[in-house]
């Protein structure tokens, strides 16, 4: 009996191996373009002031993301608290070349790339965004894009720098 159980064992080990393969291939078209539509500009400002550019005014900024009307699309604001000297050969202390800046974003969704100032606008937070797109009668017709316009506005503290060109970077993340 011993025997026998090692001999079957012993074929069934001997038997070819058999194996089944699947092979595919997706492709997947970006669906999502994001676009700075006009930059956030405080202006020429001067030492000890403050500049404020509220929302939806001349000088705030403009970012626009289209979509698939049936998308459902996270957004990821990272912005610097500060904005930092660009301008080459000026030597100043740690913290003393930096402008304080706090920043404020809000948004509306169009079924046209063309902004429409004067919109109500939700607000975004810094960080991590849910925006739901296709919500039940937000949009009139059938649109295969629409259009998520954020508007960026804030204040500028200016201490006592040197003059010179002071810049930073927003950045948008986009995923759907």
């Amino acid at each position: 009996m011993r025997v026998a159980l090692i001999l079957i064992a012993s074929l069934l080990l001997a038997l070819p191996a058999q194996a089944q393969f699947l092979q595919f291939s997706v492709y997947i078209d970006s669906e999502v373009s994001a676009a700075t539509i006009q930059e956030l500009d405080f202006g020429s400002m001067l030492q000890n002031s403050e500049a404020l550019v509220g929302l939806d005014e001349n000088g705030s900024g403009w970012f626009q993301v289209a979509v698939l009307n049936v998308s459902d699309v996270q957004l990821f604001l990272d912005a610097p608290d500060q904005l930092e000297l660009e301008t080459e050969g000026i030597m100043c202390g740690e913290d003393l070349c930096g402008i304080d800046m706090e920043l404020g974003f809000a948004y509306y969704i169009s079924e046209t790339p063309r902004l429409e100032g004067g919109r109500p606008m939700q607000p975004l937070s810094k960080g991590f965004n849910a925006v739901r797109v296709n919500e039940p009668g937000q949009l009139t017709g059938e649109p295969e894009y629409i259009y998520i316009n954020i508007n960026v506005f804030g204040k500028l503290t200016v201490g006592d720098v040197p003059g010179g060109n002071y810049t930073g970077t927003l950045n948008l993340e986009v995923t759907y």
